[in-house]
């Protein structure tokens, strides 16, 4: 997604983006409009997981329950947050692989504009306007001060290691 604009693909465009789907419906999606032997290249965005599981968990308090949980019961709350069905969907282990496919490249959200750019000398996409395409509405450091204790961490590091490791995240 780029701009906001999320695009299904019905016929085979090149330089489509598909938006918010799993690895393996995306491959499968692909596979059923792109001419065989079209090089394609599936690109992922990443975040750094404790900033991205306090930032949603955030997010689905005000959007989807219009509440705030309490700062006391914060722990609890991204606890339970990372283990209900919609989270777990989005563990990188299911969202980016697919019978040992692998993302071609991976796109962290704090250094975005590096490497997108990167990506568009690589594949020659001839992007314009990289600063505008990288402006993004993520929260970059407003719930900062929130302190997560040990085991929540290690909840968090566990369920998104694959983004650790792939991302360079500590």
């Amino acid at each position: 997604m780029i701009g906001g604009k999320t695009t299904k693909v019905a016929k085979w465009e090149p330089r489509v983006l598909v938006d918010h789907d799993s690895t393996g419906r995306t491959i499968s999606h692909v596979a059923t409009v792109a001419p065989k032997g079209s090089n394609v290249q599936f690109i992922t965005t990443i975040r750094n997981p404790y900033k991205r599981i306090v930032s949603h968990n955030i997010h689905y308090h005000r959007r989807d329950h219009k509440t705030w949980f309490k700062y006391n019961a914060l722990q609890d709350d991204l606890l339970a947050f990372i283990d209900r069905d919609h989270t777990r969907q989005f563990y990188p282990e299911t969202f980016r692989t697919y019978n040992g496919f692998v993302i071609s490249d991976i796109l962290r959200i704090e250094n975005l504009k590096d490497d997108l750019s990167s990506c568009d000398h690589k594949y020659s996409w001839g992007l314009d306007g990289i600063d505008a395409l990288c402006e993004l509405k993520a929260n970059t450091g407003k719930y900062s001060a929130i302190h997560l204790d040990r085991s929540t961490r290690e909840a968090i590091k566990d369920k998104y290691m694959l983004d650790f490791v792939e991302g360079g995240y500590e």
